[in-house]
């Protein structure tokens, strides 16, 4: 986990990281998370609207940056791989032990 909050440190500028730890409660007493409302005037953003696009530019950048490199490609592969199994199973009508057993349990 602390590996997670350097990682996202180094992405992130001091204030993104503040508004973002603020809104989740992470680091918060009782981990309570803030709204926009509260965090325009405690961060001294351009009311509610303001701090929301704020907040969601960070995490669209945390998000670019994650998958990007090898941890992007790793996803890639991952999607890849499921698609591969469905097409096999539609084309050979085999279902795997797993597969079957899960949609029991969801009927």
């Amino acid at each position: 986990m602390r590996l997670l909050f350097q990682r996202i440190g180094e992405v992130l500028s001091p204030r993104e990281l503040n508004l973002v730890r603020c809104y989740l409660g992470i680091g918060q007493p009782e981990e309570q998370g803030m709204t926009f409302q509260e965090l325009a005037v405690r961060l001294n953003y351009n009311g509610p609207s303001g701090a929301e696009k704020a907040y969601k530019r960070a995490i669209r950048k945390l998000k670019q940056h994650l998958h990007g490199g090898a941890y992007g490609r790793w996803l890639d592969i991952q999607r890849a791989l499921q698609e591969t199994r469905r097409d096999a199973e539609q084309e050979t009508g085999y279902c795997t032990p797993q597969r079957t057993w899960r949609e029991q349990k969801q009927s």
